[in-house]
């Protein structure tokens, strides 16, 4: 897999669901929050294979991904409104960033 960045932009909502659920997944190691990255990544990825995937992410987290473990990990708890307010600042954050680099900075 390449490291080119991806928006992620389908089905709707799926942006914000995704900064939460990377969230949980970096600030607690949540199993069930690591396999619904995996699928979100999986929907806006078909070309590359949930094998892949698996591999990619065990190399970046240093974690193994089981059948087992994914069974175990139980459901992922839907986001709660102040997790998806959260994420919404800080994602209209870094936009605003972007938005004001490319205009000190117009692409030549």
């Amino acid at each position: 897999m390449d490291s080119s960045s991806l928006s992620i932009g389908h089905p709707p909502g799926a942006r914000l669901t995704f900064l939460v659920v990377r969230r949980r997944a970096m600030a607690s190691g949540s199993p069930s929050a690591l396999y619904m990255m995996l699928m979100i990544l999986k929907c806006q990825l078909p070309e590359v294979t949930l094998e892949q995937m698996q591999r990619q992410f065990e190399k970046e987290y240093r974690i193994t991904i089981s059948d087992a473990g994914r069974h175990a990990a139980g459901p992922f708890p839907p986001p709660t409104q102040t997790e998806l307010d959260e994420e919404w600042g800080y994602l209209e954050q870094r936009l605003s960033r972007v938005q004001l680099k490319c205009l000190r900075h117009p692409p030549k």
